[in-house]
């Protein structure tokens, strides 16, 4: 079935996620106190409401309990997206996921009811930090405190070598979840297929073990 996502904010995080799902065929309604916003995004969404976030007779008018998730993308407004966040919860909303711009502003979200909190300004700079440090690094995500998928071009060590050969899920307690090839990605990999120059490792696992990894079988481009 098509999804039926409402995103509340249309900045450049609200409007990039207005896209995407649209991509993904979701049912988008979009959301904002600028009608010229709103109007911007009228191709990408079946529904356009120009409202404020907090407005909750809007809100009940719509059926936002109905929507599968609502995704809070509102800027520099802390107040409004905690007060909207706490609006939705009380209206039903299922599933909540809210942009914060400070570690404290996702600590009150969550208090209030978002069921996610992403912090992308945080997590873009944690990903730029590594790919300074670690050049052979391609892409980096965290996916809880202390879990992260990471991305890393094959060196030296393990071209023309089996996947099993790298013994890492029993060496680092890491796992690799797929290989990316040109243009295409295996997943799952075989164990016993060969790793090809160029080659991109898709590896998940405790950050603690991916740094023990990295130290000992990364090597940067030279």
């Amino acid at each position: 079935m098509t999804k039926e996502i409402a995103v509340i904010g249309l900045g450049q995080f609200g409007g990039s996620a207005v896209k995407q799902l649209h991509k993904l065929s979701a049912d988008v309604t979009v959301i904002d106190i600028s009608e010229s916003k709103v109007k911007h995004y009228e191709d990408y969404a079946v529904e356009c409401i120009v409202g404020s976030a907090t407005d909750e007779n809007m809100l009940k008018t719509i059926g936002i309990e109905h929507y599968d998730e609502v995704i809070i993308a509102i800027g520099e407004d802390i107040q409004t997206s905690i007060l909207c966040t706490l609006i939705l919860k009380e209206l039903g909303v299922e599933s909540i996921t809210a942009k914060a711009q400070s570690n404290h502003h996702g600590k009150m979200l969550k208090k209030v009811g978002a069921d996610n909190v992403l912090h992308p300004e945080t997590e873009m700079g944690i990903r730029l930090a590594n790919q300074l440090v670690n050049m052979s690094l391609v892409d980096y995500m965290e996916i809880s405190d202390d879990t992260a998928i990471v991305e890393y071009d094959a060196n030296e060590r393990f071209i023309n070598s089996p996947l099993i050969n790298i013994d890492i899920r029993e060496k680092f307690g890491l796992n690799v979840i797929a290989i990316k090839r040109n243009k295409e990605v295996i997943v799952p990999p075989d164990p016993q297929m060969n790793i090809l120059e160029n080659d991109v490792l898709v590896i998940i696992g405790k950050i603690e073990n991916l740094n023990i990894f990295e130290s000992k079988m990364i090597k940067p481009k030279s």
